[in-house]
């Protein structure tokens, strides 16, 4: 049953919904800032309350798995999906919508922790490149959202029309969930995840910058994510060409998903890390000042390409550098993450008041330069490494 195609599946359309909902308060700001009737600044915190709950939705599914199956919380994870999808746009009262996302965010925790597990155990010694294809996944599905709220603005629909297929894409992932789990048989044996070790006298140290890159990581995605389309707005462009902007960093994840499962078979993580966060940098450094609308898109699509699978790499360094625990390091990886995309929308709300939202850009070029220093330190620790 564990390496059923079903299982598979499944396994990577849950990175997918990730996906989706990820970039889903980004994409449809505007129409959540009327929705509420609140501005920016404000409604902006969803985006942390949705961070929220990924982090205590992952400490929640360490107590779960010692009572559940592994599909089964994968189930209450879409679950938790579902809830937000559906009800999100149907209330006007703000604290509900927070609740809402809080929610929302949970389910992007469960799944966080069992995705992982799952593929594990799915593919086997193929796990590298299933995470690869999960990576590219997730892009794609952030690419979709965006590009579903581009064509419903076209056509003049109800932007509610996103939330709904969104719905129905976490419920066919809550039934698949849920058909594994009544066939699932657990074996200790297959769950054991098996990595090359990075070994180094300064092993903390490097799972330490390897937390600073996740940080700096959910700063610079949050910040892309979430303001892109008041940027552009801020530039002239319509509220369609805005959001059409990020349906382009989007696509530019996917790319970069399937781009780089080859690069990585070449060149080794430590140096993709550091030369990509460098590319990112100049990106969004570039996009602070950029006028023209075509130079616009073409430097989200590299910040697009260059940014997203980088998750990967740091997550899988954290795994071999911490191989007596990898579990434990994958928690810290997600939950540190988590953390800061929590606390990212708090400090560029306040950027936003204080400054204007072309402030943010500057940030999160900020940040994406304290990302390319750390890289550049684990690279020269490692440099002796074989």
């Amino acid at each position: 049953m564990q390496k059923s195609k079903l299982l598979k599946i499944t396994n990577l359309t849950t990175y997918f919904l990730m996906g989706t909902c990820y970039v889903l308060v980004g994409s449809i700001i505007v129409q959540l800032m009327q929705q509420f009737d609140k501005p920016l600044k404000v409604v902006v915190l969803f985006s942390s309350a949705f961070a929220l709950g990924r982090i205590a939705f992952i400490y929640l599914v360490v107590f779960l798995s010692k009572k559940l199956q592994t599909p089964v919380i994968m189930a209450l994870g879409a679950l938790a999906f579902m809830v937000y999808l559906f009800f999100m746009p149907l209330t006007t009262t703000y604290f509900i919508g927070m609740l809402l996302a809080f929610i929302g965010g949970g389910g992007m925790g469960i799944i966080c922790i069992t995705g992982p597990e799952l593929i594990t155990i799915s593919f086997g010694e193929r796990r590298t490149m299933a995470f690869s294809a999960g990576q590219s996944i997730l892009g794609l599905g952030m690419f979709f959202t965006p590009f579903l709220t581009t064509f419903v603005l076209k056509f003049d629909l109800s932007y509610k029309l996103v939330f709904y297929v969104l719905f129905v894409i976490a419920t066919l992932t809550f039934i698949a969930a849920v058909i594994i789990s009544k066939r699932w048989v657990a074996t200790t044996e297959e769950v054991e995840v098996k990595v090359e070790p990075i070994k180094t006298d300064k092993k903390r140290l490097v799972f330490g910058l390897l937390l600073l890159l996740s940080i700096m990581f959910s700063v610079v995605a949050s910040v892309i994510v979430s303001y892109t389309v008041k940027f552009l707005m801020s530039k002239g462009l319509t509220n369609s060409d805005a959001t059409f902007g990020l349906t382009l960093y989007n696509m530019g994840c996917v790319l970069g998903g399937i781009i780089f499962v080859f690069i990585l078979r070449k060149i080794k993580q430590k140096y993709v890390l550091a030369s990509n966060f460098l590319v990112v940098t100049l990106a969004v450094l570039f996009l602070c000042f950029s006028k023209g609308q075509l130079l616009t898109y073409i430097l989200l699509i590299i910040a697009g390409i260059h940014l997203e699978v980088i998750l990967g790499p740091v997550t899988d360094m954290g795994m071999r550098v911490m191989y007596d625990n990898t579990v434990l390091a994958n928690s810290y990886i997600a939950g540190i993450g988590g953390v800061a995309e929590m606390i990212t929308p708090i400090i560029t709300a306040g950027i936003v008041a204080t400054f204007s939202v072309q402030a943010t850009f500057i940030y999160a070029t900020v940040a994406a330069l304290i990302a390319t220093l750390a890289a550049t330190s684990i690279l020269l620790i490692l440099r002796k490494q074989k």
